[in-house]
């Protein structure tokens, strides 16, 4: 016998119907009622689920910077969503948050690794005793 669910799905059919509708809609009032009233909390859900299922944490930020930057995010990409695809915008939705940090991490990482000091690079170096330093002491007379 399957295990019956004990959480509440936080995306369904009402959520794609609501993506569509928001699309669909010219009036900026209706887009915000509907926003607000089907996909806000959805979205808010969806971007903690995935920061945490696939652990991409933003090194320098705390959890909810990385979470309101990764929403703002998303909210911004909802137009570039096509339902005439037969896609599923949660699936869209789920790939443009993953691919926003995944992308964010690389250049945090980039940056760290191009801003590494001289002075941890000078005493992690004058640590190594492995390394010979020879002076040539050998004159060259050009006469």
């Amino acid at each position: 016998m399957p295990k019956k669910r004990t959480q509440k799905q936080y995306w369904g059919v009402e959520q794609e119907e609501a993506v569509v509708r928001y699309l669909q809609s010219e009036s900026e009032d209706e887009r915000n009622k509907i926003f607000n009233q089907y996909l806000k909390e959805p979205l808010i859900i969806m971007v903690e689920s995935i920061i945490r299922r696939y652990k991409l944490y933003r090194k320098g930020q705390d959890f909810n910077e990385t979470h309101t930057d990764t929403t703002s995010f998303l909210i911004t990409k909802i137009s570039k969503y096509d339902p005439s695809l037969n896609t599923k915008a949660y699936s869209y939705f789920g790939t443009i948050c993953k691919h926003y940090l995944m992308g964010s991490i690389q250049k945090d990482t980039k940056e760290f690794n191009r801003s590494v000091s001289y002075e941890d690079v000078y005493s992690e170096v004058n640590e190594k005793h492995e390394q010979p330093i020879s002076v040539e002491t050998d004159r060259i007379d050009y006469q």
